[in-house]
């Protein structure tokens, strides 16, 4: 009797033959009974022709000759690893990341040469189930025998070959497709027969994947290939766990985001044709995400962005005409944010936001020595010097109680705006001040208007300045703990600046921050859809690596498109 072969941990122990060894099995013997439905056969012995050896050879010679064939080195079926099915039709070894062919062991090649297809082609499978068993059960070899696994317990050694995708390329497959396939094929009829243990982990082998891939579709920068890959998936995970919660939710979530990115595909590209370039960057929203999986949405996207300007300069020359200079103005702006490097644009809002400015003026009768405008004044002399002393909380408590004698002064207006500017929050000063010179009417508050104007635009432009100086440092010096600090200050100071959220992004992909580094770069995908000519700057600006390094956070994995030789790192 051959001495049993144990193996724990990729070491192999010999025992006596006197040492009890139970009834488990040393092989798993993998069989596709009628080429399509899988079988499952734990063995104690199996053997090729009545022996239980197989010859190894290499794969650059696949005809064999009788004295070819003698010279190959005969190794016992327990040694040599591995053993599975080529698409030519004869069994192959792992033999470091290559597959080699083996022959079976005491073939009589008479003249002539033959191959290794040939040689199993005639070749009979035995097992034994019982260590003890006088005969052992015969199987033609041809098409039957999938694969041969060394392993003690049936369902572990099952799932830990279909576990590694390697067991599936290599093997003569017509690509990549038709490994999956091939792969899939046997998980599926594993998942009806595997218990235990090896079951939570061949049910891993689905979820992980689908939840990486609905991952990298779900935040930053996607790609449709992720997405197609984790329906693919999704479709083997209905058929083989239907009820799982876990399974059924994420394939939920990838089939909605492919229904809804369909939706949107066909809403943009139907926009476009029908000349409706406004609806069409409504739409368009974040598309900028899955910019490399439709390079014709992007180029319409850019030549929306000059279609719409055009025609909001055309309807605020119309609007002009009409005298109707708030409308103008409005179209104007629309047409800058759509086209903000034209420069006759500035001098048109100029001129139309002066004569709505003065259009709009109409003075309001108001007594100044009032018991309400006299309380007003004094609250607002108190504001004045509490901003000057950078007292902002009483400051805010003093301009509280001014409102609430009038919210719709000028004067409270304009110390409104003055202590947003004190606060450093200048766009919202900025939009304020737009309010205020509608209603100012005099020149002295005209002129006042214009000095804040410039004085919040002035320390707006020094504060920003000021923060990327101090964040360039930091990026230099390799101080990540600064860098994350000053940029999320920086997006604090201005939330639409895409150099702030970039960096907010980097900075707190870089320390682990993943949530908060998920959020900028969403934040930074929806800021760059809504500038002209800034697609291209998500790879340039090495976008995919931040969205790579802030998903390591949520989930540690290998990335990898359509079943190719990145899968498995989930697994």
């Amino acid at each position: 009797m051959k001495t049993p072969v144990i193996r724990f941990g990729g070491l192999s122990v010999l025992f006596a033959c006197s040492l009890a060894v139970g009834d488990a099995a040393q092989l798993v013997l993998i069989t596709r009974p009628g080429g399509n439905s899988w079988a499952f056969q734990e063995a104690e012995k199996v053997t090729v022709n009545d022996k239980d050896r197989v010859r190894t050879g290499s794969a650059r010679n696949l005809n064999l000759r009788a004295d070819d064939y003698k010279r190959l080195p005969a190794e016992q079926m327990l040694r040599v690893g591995t053993l599975r099915r080529h698409a030519d039709g004869y069994l192959v070894h792992k033999k470091g990341a290559d597959w080699e062919p083996v022959a079976p062991d005491g073939a009589n090649i008479k003249s002539g040469a033959t191959t290794y297809a040939d040689l199993w082609k005639s070749a009979v499978v035995g097992y034994q189930s019982d260590r003890n068993a006088k005969n052992s059960t015969k199987i033609g070899a041809g098409d039957v025998v999938f694969a041969i696994l060394p392993g003690q317990d049936r369902d572990q050694a099952v799932v830990d070959f279909i576990a590694d995708p390697a067991n599936f390329r290599g093997v003569g497959e017509k690509d990549a497709g038709a490994a999956f396939t091939e792969r899939m094929s046997l998980l599926e009829f594993a998942a009806q027969k595997v218990h235990g243990p090896s079951a939570e982990k061949l049910q891993q082998i689905l979820l992980a994947r689908m939840v990486e891939d609905n991952q990298k579709v779900s935040v930053g920068l996607a790609h449709k290939s992720d997405l197609d890959d984790g329906l693919d998936y999704a479709k083997v995970s209905d058929i083989a766990y239907p009820n799982e919660p876990r399974q059924k939710q994420v394939r939920d979530a990838l089939r909605s985001t492919n229904a809804a990115l369909g939706q949107q595909t066909a809403i943009l590209r139907a926009f476009a044709a029908g000349g409706w370039w406004d609806d069409f960057l409504q739409k368009y929203g974040t598309f900028d995400r899955w910019r490399n999986s439709y390079e014709d949405i992007g180029k319409l996207k850019e030549k929306a962005f000059a279609q719409s300007a055009t025609e909001h300069i055309a309807k605020g020359r119309q609007r002009e005409e009409a005298k109707q200079w708030a409308l103008a103005l409005n179209e104007y702006k629309a047409a800058r944010l759509l086209d903000p490097n034209n420069k006759p644009l500035d001098g048109l809002i100029r001129s139309a936001k002066a004569a709505d400015d003065g259009e709009s003026c109409k003075p309001l009768v108001v007594d100044m020595k009032s018991q309400p405008q006299r309380v007003i004044t004094n609250y607002l002399s108190d504001v004045t010097f509490a901003i000057q002393d950078n007292k902002l909380e009483e400051a805010e408590s003093k301009l509280a109680l001014a409102e609430a004698q009038d919210k719709a002064s000028t004067r409270v207006v304009f110390s409104r705006a003055d202590l947003l500017r004190a606060k450093k929050e200048f766009q919202p000063a900025l939009d304020l001040l737009d309010n205020y010179d509608r209603h100012a009417c005099s020149d002295d508050e005209i002129a006042k208007s214009s000095q804040l104007r410039s004085r919040i635009q002035s320390e707006f432009k020094n504060a920003t300045e000021k923060l990327k100086a101090v964040i360039e440092k930091a990026k230099t010096d390799g101080d990540y703990l600064a860098l994350r600090e000053s940029s999320v200050n920086g997006t604090k100071l201005d939330s639409q600046d895409l150099d702030f959220l970039h960096d907010a992004a980097i900075g707190s992909a870089i320390v682990r921050k993943s949530t908060e580094a998920i959020g900028y770069l969403n934040d930074y995908v929806a800021r760059l859809s809504l500038t002209p000519g800034a697609g291209d700057k998500l790879e340039q600006r090495g976008f995919p690596a931040v969205q790579g390094k802030a998903q390591a956070g949520e989930q540690q994995g290998a990335e990898g498109h359509r079943h190719g030789d990145g899968e498995g790192g989930a697994e």
